[in-house]
Order: C-alpha cells, then structure tokens, then sequence
C-alpha cells in the first residue's frame, strides 16, 4: 500500500461525511499525494489545513507531521501536565482557611 500511495500524485475525496479525523488523508499527504477534496466537513479542514492541488510537495509532508505520534503525544502530555486552574468564590467569613488551602499560583479569585 505504502509503494501505491508514494506513486500516486493525486488522491480525489468527494466526501460530506463527517469525519472525526481521517488517517487516509495523513497517510497521503505524508507521501507527498495532493489532495483533491473538494468539500471538508469536519475533521477533514484541520488535518488537511491549507493543504491543496496547488500546495508544494514539502508542504503536504509538513501538514501530515502535526499529527505524527511524538507531536500527538506532545500536545497530550502538555494537556495532562497543565497546572489545574482554581476559581474559588465563597461568600461566608472563612477566606482565610480556604486561602490557605491553594497557593499563590493557584489562587485565580478568591474574594
């Protein structure tokens, strides 16, 4: 499949389906295969971007490097590694005990 795809030079997807990503459309543009997609619902206009029958090889393989493994798992573990955002809003008299209970960095609003 893989020696298919790199002789390929365009890859036609008339498509409305609605796709939550599409692995075909990385595979291709990886390969350097021009993408004729003429509508893109969905997840489609996010993996393939900018990305045309007008677009340079070099561009087309660029796209499909976002959603290579390393950069996936870059941006999960960026996500999974955030320090959590704390809103605390009390209207009783125990702010200090409550602010006592987050640091600084964690105190966003605390009246």
């Amino acid at each position: 499949m893989s020696d298919w795809m790199s002789s390929t030079e365009f890859w036609l997807y008339d498509t409305d389906y609605e796709e939550t990503f599409c692995l075909t459309a990385v595979e291709m543009l990886a390969h350097g295969v021009w993408p004729i997609v003429p509508n893109r619902p969905a997840a489609l206009a996010e993996v393939l971007g900018n990305c045309d029958e007008e677009s340079h090889q070099d561009e087309l393989v660029e796209q499909a490097k976002k959603f290579s493994w390393d950069n996936i798992m870059k941006d999960w573990m960026d996500v999974l590694t955030m320090k959590p955002v704390v809103y605390v809003i009390t209207i009783n008299d125990n702010h200090k005990e409550i602010r006592e209970k987050f640091t600084e960095e964690e105190r966003l609003i605390i009246p």
